[in-house]
């Protein structure tokens, strides 16, 4: 039932055509009694606020991160990220990066016990960041919705950095038998946070 669930619920982001289908199916495990089911009710409620973000209703989307058990982590599970969009840029998206050196920032933000992230800031970067995509990264991260949870360790937040770099894919040129570098960039990410217990 989560796979059908899941499916649907991934058809209902690129077409709204089939949001009735995942609404059913979401429902459908929604309405099982069964004790040993309550991880997948659990998993249906995420289901659910991501059908929210399809439908562009923050409310709508609150409401149904706020019906998600909160979880005892210091890590909280991903709801919603907004996607970065890089098109019509200040300076054009075609200089960005144009002299080939590695554009990238080191970003920290807080998420509150309710999901919601707060205090984003940048710690260092590489010096030459060019154009507006660092505005719309933090944009991007101050729009995130994680799961609701108690963190182990006491504190009423967790605390996450994030390498964003944005990078050209090497491509092979029509018409040619040399690969280049692609003119259009995309933004990639990585997790730099040390969780307790990790060395």
């Amino acid at each position: 039932m989560l796979r059908e669930a899941g499916l649907y619920s991934a058809l209902a982001d690129a077409s709204s055509v089939y949001r009735g289908d995942a609404e059913r199916q979401i429902a459908r495990i929604e309405r099982t009694r069964e004790p040993e089911l309550a991880p997948f009710r659990d998993a249906a409620k995420i289901l659910r606020a991501k059908l929210a973000v399809s439908r562009a209703d923050p409310d709508s989307l609150t409401r149904a991160v706020a019906t998600i058990p909160a979880q005892r982590t210091s890590k909280p599970a991903l709801v919603y990220a907004p996607p970065i969009v890089l098109e019509n840029l200040l300076e054009g998206p075609k200089s960005v990066g144009g002299n080939g050196a590695p554009e990238w920032m080191d970003i920290r933000f807080r998420i509150a016990a309710d999901g919601t992230v707060r205090g984003v800031e940048t710690l260092r970067d590489s010096g030459n960041l060019s154009t507006a995509w660092p505005e719309r990264v933090h944009r991007s991260i101050e729009q995130r919705r994680y799961v609701p949870f108690a963190p182990v360790d006491g504190r009423d937040e967790a605390v996450r950095i994030e390498r964003f770099s944005y990078v050209h894919d090497v491509r092979w040129v029509t018409g040619s038998r040399l690969k280049a570098r692609a003119i259009d960039g995309r933004i990639t990410s990585l997790d730099l946070t040390i969780d307790p217990g990790q060395s």
